[in-house]
């Protein structure tokens, strides 16, 4: 079921990549290709592995140890929200 539906979402994105283009942007018309790309193979496989990798400036420890806190397994939590550089759209 999970696996149908996300091979139709594809489909669907995929035949409207010109639309969504102009209107977001080639990054995030990727960006998404990717995420229901790999959620078709999670649903036909029935699994996936997820690598997790935090960046923060050089020296700035006590950022490190903010996203380290803040993504610890069982206490994640959203950063709050900014407004995106160069504009994009909000939630």
């Amino acid at each position: 079921h999970y696996a149908r539906t996300m091979q139709d979402w594809l489909k669907h994105w995929e035949s409207n990549r010109a639309v969504i283009e102009k209107k977001y942007g080639e990054a995030s018309w990727r960006r998404w290709q990717v995420f229901l790309t790999w959620s078709l193979r999670i649903g036909r496989n029935g699994g996936s592995t997820v690598q997790f990798i935090t960046a923060v400036k050089s020296g700035s420890e006590r950022a490190r140890l903010n996203a380290q806190r803040r993504l610890a397994p069982g206490v994640f939590q959203l950063p709050p929200e900014t407004p995106c550089p160069g504009g994009g759209p909000s939630r």
